[in-house]
């Protein structure tokens, strides 16, 4: 039925068949390629490190792809941004960085967030719990 009603895709290299479906066919919002509602680094969050991204970024990205209390890990971690999404978002956290300022960077931009009151009453022990 679904061949007949030129419902399936056929790959050219394996001949393996795929279904066509259709975006009014789908339950939910799709999800799109280009995310322009986060925006650019500013006041506070804007660290001195030229790749650093937006924590907004990183949580969207960490609330997709993990699980709360899981452990995300970050070998590029730089300014810090994935550490300070995962304690934003409930999650532990691997940083390292073979540039020892970014280390610096990332352990004190770290260590101001969970000091922060809001944080540091909801994660008390957020930085004692993470591995870095």
């Amino acid at each position: 039925m679904l061949h007949d009603d030129n419902r399936l895709e056929y790959s050219p290299n394996t001949g393996i068949p795929r279904v066509k479906k259709y975006l009014d066919e789908m339950d939910g919002v799709p999800v799109k390629d280009v995310w322009n509602d986060i925006k650019q680094i500013q006041g506070v969050e804007k660290l001195d490190y030229a790749t650093q991204k937006p924590v907004a970024l990183l949580n969207r990205i960490l609330k997709m792809f993990s699980n709360e209390n899981s452990i995300v890990l970050d070998a590029c971690a730089g300014s810090g941004t994935v550490g300070r999404s995962a304690i934003l978002t409930n999650r532990n956290f691997i940083l390292f960085d073979l540039n020892t300022e970014g280390k610096e960077l990332f352990e004190k931009s770290i260590e101001n967030l969970v000091t922060e009151k809001e944080v540091a009453q909801s994660m008390p022990n957020a930085l004692e719990n993470a591995l870095y």
